[in-house]
């Protein structure tokens, strides 16, 4: 393997509750209460995504544009209370070290994906990142990860992709690239699709540098 592609929400920030807390908010300000239950079925899923699925399957009304402009509004304002994931800092320690390219494929928009970077002491501006807004499809289609390949230079048959929810690792596959299953430690018991290898939700590390040779 050449590269690593990371998935952000989730993946390397600990953001999940927070984007289902925005979501929430913005539903109930249209009406809308979104009971738990909902949370692990919109992980991973563009915010558009998550306002078509809840349209089907609850009473939400109004624009999806308003639904979205809400959500945003709420994580944004909150956004200081983001944090980088238990796990990732080293993992992303050790990237650096070996100098091995990476990049962030994202289902979150432009400025979920900066706010979400400078969270975790990143430079938006420094980061190869691709953001919901960047790619025609979001995932689970390939594009945000096939983009974020060709931002790098480099053929997606030679990328690892670090992805915590279901999505996002059949996004990957159908790029082409291996892919670590790296599910939060409240949601081990997450399916993913066959062929992900499954890290310890505690520590990534280990898993990600077998595809390296190892220590660095």
């Amino acid at each position: 393997m050449i590269a690593v592609i990371f998935d952000l929400d989730g993946t390397l920030v600990d953001s999940e509750n927070h984007h289902f807390a925005s979501m929430s908010a913005a539903a109930l300000s249209m009406g809308c209460e979104l009971s738990e239950d909902l949370a692990s079925r919109l992980s991973g899923l563009s915010s558009e995504a998550c306002y078509a699925l809840l349209q089907r399957e609850t009473q939400l009304s109004g624009s999806c544009g308003n639904f979205v402009d809400a959500k945003h509004r709420y994580y944004l304002d909150r956004s200081s209370s983001l944090a980088i994931r238990a796990g990732a800092r080293e993992a992303l320690a050790y990237v650096t070290r070996g100098s091995i390219p990476f990049a962030i494929a994202s289902n979150s928009s432009r400025v979920v994906v900066d706010t979400n970077l400078a969270a975790i002491g990143m430079d938006p501006t420094n980061v190869i990142s691709v953001s919901r807004d960047d790619v025609e499809l979001g995932k689970p289609n390939p594009d945000p990860f096939l983009k974020a390949a060709a931002l790098l230079g480099v053929a997606p048959q030679s990328c690892v992709a670090v992805e915590d929810s279901v999505p996002g690792a059949i996004a990957a596959h159908a790029a082409g690239m291996q892919v670590i299953g790296w599910p939060e430690p409240h949601r081990c018991q997450i399916s993913f699709p066959r062929g992900t290898r499954i890290a310890d939700p505690k520590a990534l590390y280990p898993t990600l540098a077998s595809y390296f040779g190892g220590e660095s």
